[in-house]
């Protein structure tokens, strides 16, 4: 075990021994309390880790992308064998349908709002009445920078891309 940084290999060994006692405890445990064995797991993990500090965090840390991931996939594996095909095969049409209509209506919202937002030949300017949000006016007799009555960047080519930068005086 040289990605885990202890003292020497006897220390190595000890832990490796130990983790393996108490998962086969941790099964022992489920059997007779019908209980799953993760949790107990889980539990002792954090008892070793984060509450006594006998596991030092770092080099841990390092790995846990990918202990992660290969403990999902065995999670996944095992759940698939354990699986029964007959029991699952009646709701097989109603789960897909159920997943695929979910996924129809997200796209479907959101292909129809950027189609609305974003549509060929709609002005993003600030200072356009087309625009859905509430948009402050300047008032006449304060021009901009350029010195006609125009928000900046709003010409015939360009689109609004964010905060104005003109600074109206306040009234008073």
């Amino acid at each position: 075990m040289t990605f885990l940084v202890f003292a020497s290999t006897t220390v190595d060994l000890l832990l490796l021994g130990a983790v393996l006692l108490i998962s086969f405890a941790s099964d022992l445990l489920t059997e007779r309390f019908r209980f799953p064995d993760v949790l107990w797991l889980i539990a002792l993990g954090f008892l070793a880790g984060p509450l006594f500090h006998l596991i030092p965090p770092g080099p841990i840390l390092t790995l846990a992308p990918l202990v992660g991931t290969a403990a999902l996939v065995i999670i996944l594996y095992d759940a698939g064998l354990d699986m029964n095909a007959r029991l699952v095969r009646p709701f097989a049409g109603s789960a897909v349908l159920f997943a695929l209509s979910g996924w129809a209506i997200a796209f479907g919202l959101l292909f129809g709002v950027s189609l609305w937002l974003f549509a060929p030949g709609r002005s993003t300017c600030r200072s356009s009445s087309r625009s859905p949000w509430p948009v402050p006016r300047a008032p006449s007799s304060f021009p901009s920078r350029a010195g006609s009555s125009r928000s900046p960047g709003c010409g015939p080519t360009s689109t609004w891309t964010g905060r104005s930068r003109i600074r109206y005086r306040s009234s008073g």
